[in-house]
């Protein structure tokens, strides 16, 4: 029984949910986190396609540990999955509840975002964990 508790605590800390996959499909393989010069993504992939990325603009913002961001003014919210690209960002956040710009290093929170289809406002939420690759020469 302690088995299966423990799977579906892991499970919890990759999750990708909202009001936009009545018209976007959210459906992931895994989760990672990438830091470049530029940026910091943390992506949803499923095979080779980033199904969300959510992006914070370090040419904007210090990231050195815990924090939360403000994605309206430091970041974005994308997606694609073959031809269709996730509605346009409009607001959201981004919340590390752990994070150090080291190779490895453990990176987990959540994010919250409202995008629009142009007629609609439609919600996207997730958690995350990963390990971070840092992609910085």
């Amino acid at each position: 029984m302690l088995l299966l508790l423990g799977c579906a605590a892991d499970e919890a800390q990759d999750t990708l949910r909202g009001s936009v996959s009545r018209v976007y499909p959210l459906g992931h393989d895994g989760v990672r986190a990438r830091l470049s010069e530029r940026e910091l993504a943390v992506q949803y992939v499923e095979g080779a396609e980033v199904v969300v990325q959510v992006v914070v603009r370090l040419d904007e913002v210090a990231l050195d540990g815990p924090t939360t961001v403000d994605l309206t003014a430091h970041g974005e919210v994308l997606g694609r999955r073959g031809e269709v690209r996730l509605p346009d960002f409009v607001r959201g956040a981004l919340r590390l509840n752990a994070y150090a710009p080291q190779h490895g290093a453990k990176i987990a929170g959540d994010f919250d975002a409202v995008v629009s289809t142009g007629s609609e406002e439609l919600t996207v939420v997730g958690r995350f964990e990963a390990s971070l690759e840092d992609l910085r020469e």
